[in-house]
């Protein structure tokens, strides 16, 4: 089976693109490396040998090249100044030979070199003493068996030399070799020589500048053509002139075939087989059982297809190729209930080892895709829809199907189903899909309403459902209901609780409520006792309560201390002084109105007594004392009186 046969089975089997472009791009990145420069077709002139006699003579030994190999071609070009007959030497074959009036003759000879004539010379002998001019044409990369052959020959006296056309009967169309020759009488040399247009290398032979003299003029050029008219020469002055077109065929070439494991080339055969330059050679390649072709490598420029099993090849030089193949298997896919195989098909399909096969599943109605079984060792991803297998071997896959169902959820106001979301949701038969709910702040879940005969927990807010039919379910919610609590407040002796009051308060759930203990005159604030644990400080006649639930607290008040300033006292040596007055002022007005500043109050009362005793007791410290620290403090207390008072 041939490229282009499995590309058509991929066709109609429905092949990704995908595939086939990378197979491609494969095939050319593998031509690309195997392609040779082929030998070049055309024969080559080496070498043009000039030889001129620029005296009367019968003799002409003419130069032949210096270096000749065994099978090069040597054709002479011999112009004489007159219509004396050319003897030929020994080995020599005569293309032609032709004159114009009684004034010049052109001959043409050829031989097969065998190889010693380097350097020597060759004696072509006129049947009168006459001049002449003579070039030797050394050409190689020829057919090596089928001569030269020669236009007839074109006479005329004119400034414009032009040889006939030639249409060579031994082949066709090929890189041919074709030289324009001229010999022309005289041969002024005063002016330009223009050769025919699109000959090149231009070579003009002159015998001697003299009124006898003759001359050689020829060009060449390679043509890929059955039959040539070189046109014109152009001279510088009128003369009589003999012209040819002489062509030669360029070289056998050598076809070398060979196949891979798999297959044979049973066209033309396997081995070296020897054409004609650019004859075109039909190819076959043959599999095996098991096998099929994959391309031509090698030199296959001039392939007309080179993924084609029945192609061509045009011979324009030496040619090396191999007709390649590789071992198929088969690949057998089907599908279940549900759906069917899109790409390739379904049935068994032939690729060649390591192909990458696209495999796409399409699902009916009412139905999804599951996995691929089988012989999936090799598949790209069993899950997906559309992947790929590659053919190591022969494998049987399966696309599953299963029967879906559709879930279509909603809510009421107060909240949302956050898992899977709301909306419409399709799942395969017996799926167990997971259910979540999210309240918004002040609403919370009730229940799940619906088709719930299969939801694991119509109260929870996280629960599941089992897919074994079309559903639709609602996620309800309600306010949350709101709790009031009672604060119940009292106060002992010597004082009272301002804020709220004292009573049995309603309050919020959550609510915060300002405390404020106000101590009658006399008293001062203790601490609070109850449930205390939601109150932000205890200690602190105004601080406030977080109503989390049924609380009974009481504000406690103690009696204030009545007695004087100890220290100041021992200092002064009487409690009568104004300035025991100003600081007991301070105290009842300032320290004793909040809890910081009656603790410390008595703590003072604590351990102050001993100190004082110690103080009053020595003259200079009550001095020191007096002076150093109850002044400056009561000078501060009178300064500031204003502030605190009011």
């Amino acid at each position: 089976m041939t490229i282009k046969m499995k590309r058509n089975i991929n066709n109609t089997k429905g092949h990704s693109k995908v595939i086939n472009l990378v197979i491609a791009l494969a095939l050319v990145l593998g031509f690309s490396l195997v392609i040779a420069v082929p030998v070049l077709a055309a024969p080559v002139v080496a070498s043009v040998t000039e030889t001129a006699f620029g005296t009367d003579t019968t003799d002409h030994y003419i130069n032949m090249p210096v270096t000749v190999n065994e099978g090069d071609l040597l054709i002479v070009f011999f112009t004489n100044d007159g219509i004396a007959a050319v003897t030929k030497p020994a080995g020599w074959t005569e293309l032609a030979s032709d004159k114009r009036g009684i004034a010049v003759r052109l001959s043409v000879y050829y031989k097969i070199a065998v190889g010693d004539e380097d350097g020597t010379t060759v004696n072509f002998v006129t049947s009168a003493a006459e001049q002449a001019a003579t070039q030797v044409y050394k050409i190689t990369n020829w057919h090596g068996t089928t001569p030269p052959e020669i236009s007839t020959a074109a006479t005329g006296i004119s400034t414009a030399p032009n040889p006939a056309s030639l249409d060579p009967a031994g082949w066709d169309v090929e890189d041919t070799l074709w030289i324009a020759a001229a010999g022309q009488d005289r041969g002024d040399q005063s002016g330009t020589t223009v050769y025919p247009a699109s000959y090149t290398d231009g070579t003009s032979t002159l015998s001697a500048h003299s009124w006898q003299s003759c001359r050689t003029l020829s060009a060449h050029r390679v043509l890929t053509a059955a039959s040539e008219d070189p046109g014109a020469f152009t001279i510088p002055i009128s003369d009589e002139w003999v012209a040819f077109t002489i062509t030669v065929r360029p070289a056998l070439r050598d076809l070398t075939i060979t196949s891979t494991e798999g297959g044979s080339v049973s066209t033309p055969g396997e081995g070296t087989f020897t054409y004609g330059n650019e004859a075109v050679v039909g190819l076959v390649a043959t599999p095996d059982e098991g096998y099929w072709f994959s391309e031509w490598t090698g030199n296959v420029s001039t392939m007309a297809d080179i993924y084609a099993d029945a192609t061509n090849i045009t011979m324009n030089g030496d040619y090396t190729i191999t007709a390649n193949f590789m071992a198929t298997y088969d690949l057998t896919v089907s599908s279940t209930e549900g759906g069917s195989v899109t790409t390739p098909g379904e049935g068994v399909f032939t690729y060649g080892d390591a192909s990458v096969v696209g495999l796409a599943a399409e699902a009916d109605e009412g139905y999804q895709f599951v996995e691929w079984t089988g012989d999936v060792g090799t598949v790209a991803d069993a899950y997906a829809t559309t992947t790929t297998i590659t053919m190591n071997g022969d494998y049987t896959v399966t696309a599953n199907f299963m029967v879906v169902y559709d879930l279509s959820i909603s809510s009421t106001e107060g909240g949302s189903v956050a898992t899977p979301g709301e909306g419409v949701f399709t799942y395969g038969d017996a799926s167990v899909v997971g259910l979540a709910v999210e309240a918004d702040e002040g609403y919370q879940f009730v229940e799940w309403s619906g088709d719930v005969d299969t939801v694991a927990d119509v109260y929870a807010a996280s629960t599941t459902i089992t897919m074994n039919g079309d559903y639709s379910i609602t996620a309800n919610f309600e306010e949350v209901p709101l709790v009031q609590y009672d604060l119940t407040t009292s106060s002992t002796e010597g004082g009272s609780v301002t804020e709220p009051g004292e009573g049995v308060f309603k309050y919020d759930g959550g609510a915060v409520v300002d405390l404020v203990a106000t101590p009658d005159e006399g008293y001062q604030f203790d601490e609070w006792t109850g449930d205390l644990h939601t109150i932000v400080d205890m200690e602190a006649a105004s601080t406030t309560i977080t109503m989390n639930g049924d609380y009974s607290i009481t504000a406690n008040f103690v009696a204030a201390p009545s007695g004087g300033c100890f220290i100041a006292t021992a200092a002064y040596g009487t409690s009568t002084v104004e300035q025991i007055d100003v600081l007991r002022d301070f105290r009842d007005v300032v320290l004793l109105e909040n809890t910081l500043g009656s603790q410390f109050v008595a703590m003072y009362y604590q351990f102050s007594p001993p100190v004082a005793d110690f103080i009053a007791g020595n003259e200079p410290l009550r001095s020191l004392v007096r002076e150093l620290l109850i002044d400056p403090i009561v000078w501060v207390v009178e300064a500031t009186g204003d502030m605190w008072r009011n």
